[in-house]
């Protein structure tokens, strides 16, 4: 998935001295999954018109702190024994490559929706829980931006990733740990947006 966002990019900018029109933007963002507690980042946004209505769309986004619980797998253990669990707290860093149409284009208040492939780079902090190998997904969005002067424009976004991971490892001379990561979930993001 990788090489297949780091090709599409690279033919993408490639191409891009053919495009009159696009923008860059940045924006803070706040995401909750199905596995991990809620969490806070921030990210960039690089874009390029094909038509009027069309836009392809390179994203960027760093989230800080996502926190994971698991059962550690115990051998034998009484049903009155409490389950010991174990906690696992991570940074990622999510590249995404995707397309976007806007229903009222140049508009002073637009309306857009998009979607495409992402590709999520997992940092442990600290990694002796177990490691959480990189993974590719997909995302889909719902937005809008208001214009606030010809070249600024204020933007909303609603998202919805869907990307599974799973953390392995050996924990502390028990049963190796092999626990599927649901990362799927929504995302805000708020931000402002320059375009040329």
């Amino acid at each position: 998935m990788r090489r297949v966002l780091i090709a599409l990019a690279a033919i993408a900018l490639m191409a891009a001295p053919s495009w009159a029109d696009g923008g860059v933007g940045f924006f803070g963002t706040w995401a909750d999954t199905r596995d991990a507690d809620n969490t806070y980042g921030g990210g960039g946004i690089v874009e390029f018109d094909l038509s009027s209505h069309w836009e392809i769309q390179f994203r960027g986004t760093r989230y800080l702190k996502f926190e994971t619980e698991f059962q550690l797998p115990f051998e034998d253990v009484s049903e009155e024994v409490e389950p010991a669990l174990r906690s696992q707290e991570f940074d990622t860093t999510v590249l995404e490559f995707g397309a976007a149409y806007n229903f009222i284009p140049q508009g002073a208040f637009e309306i857009f929706v998009g979607g495409g492939f992402s590709y999520w780079i997992f940092d442990q902090e600290p990694p002796n829980s177990g490691e959480i190998k990189d993974e590719g997904g997909f995302y889909a969005l719902v937005g809008a931006e208001l214009t606030l002067t010809p070249s600024w424009g204020l933007f909303f976004e609603g998202m919805y990733r869907n990307v599974s991971a799973t953390l392995k490892g050996d924990d502390l001379g028990f049963q190796p740990v092999n626990r599927e990561l649901d990362m799927s979930g929504a995302a805000i993001n708020v931000g402002l947006m320059f375009k040329w």
